[in-house]
């Protein structure tokens, strides 16, 4: 009996583990979904919603923003111009567990109909976020984030 229970206890240990992160995973490519529906709709404070209070994001441009205030900001700002047309549409989500309340995750995206600061058109691109998530009360935010644009 010891010997049936010592190899079942791990089995199930393991089982669990795997609905969990499975579980987990899906919250995290929701993340991802909901991030491209409120992009599309230029809802930047469904967008916002999205990061952490304490986010420190790096966008594209280099541009480091402390909060999610800053975030909100600067998204309502280009948003009113530079991305008031776009839209983005996440490609592909790789994501890896550093712990079960931490995960990294790239995020590869295309965008077309956006536009440089002087309003000249751009032509569709494509790029990756690299995304920090932690897991604070049971819910998943991103708390860090670098956006890049691949040529």
């Amino acid at each position: 009996m010891r010997i049936v229970l010592a190899l079942i206890i791990p089995l199930l240990a393991v089982s669990l583990l795997s609905a969990t992160q499975a579980s987990d995973e899906q919250a995290i490519r929701e993340i991802q979904t909901r991030w491209d529906d409120a992009w599309n709709r230029h809802d930047v404070k469904a967008l916002a919603a999205l990061v952490a209070d304490d986010v420190r994001f790096v966008n594209v441009a280099g541009i480091v923003l402390t909060g999610r205030g800053e975030f909100e900001a600067l998204q309502a700002r280009t948003h009113a111009m530079q991305f008031k047309e776009s839209v983005r549409t996440v490609t592909g989500t790789g994501i890896k567990f550093l712990t079960p309340d931490i995960a990294v995750a790239h995020v590869k995206w295309g965008m077309r109909g956006d536009k440089d600061p002087d309003g000249t058109p751009r032509q569709p691109r494509h790029g990756v976020m690299m995304q920090v998530l932690m897991k604070r009360d049971g819910k998943w935010t991103v708390v860090a984030a670098q956006n890049t644009n691949v040529s």
